[in-house]
């Protein structure tokens, strides 16, 4: 019986020194990964259809960031005001060097 009592103790101090600080991390990191993934490609349609309008440059900022909003609340996430303009002033930024 003490054989089992050895693995069984392996077993279970395997776990204990288990780091989960550093799980939970790698986990939230992932996390954020595909939200941002999501919103990112969604931030990146509504901007470059807007950016195509005839209308001033606060005004496509406006509306994008009203399209932004609602989408990713309609999804769930309710992210800063000031996430929404950086994403919207980092595919502006982007699409000036790369077209898509």
């Amino acid at each position: 019986m003490s054989w089992i009592s050895n693995l069984w103790k392996k077993i279970t101090g395997a776990f204990t020194k288990v780091d989960f600080k550093q799980i939970l991390q790698v986990v939230f990191t992932s996390a954020v990964k595909v939200v941002l993934g999501q919103v990112w490609e969604t931030a990146q349609r509504i901007t470059t259809e807007v950016g195509k309008e005839e209308i001033t440059n606060e005004e496509k900022r406006s509306k994008a960031f009203g399209q932004i909003k609602d989408i990713a609340k309609g999804e769930g996430l309710e992210l800063r005001d000031s996430l929404i303009n950086l994403l919207i002033e980092v595919v502006v930024s982007y699409s000036k060097t790369i077209k898509f």
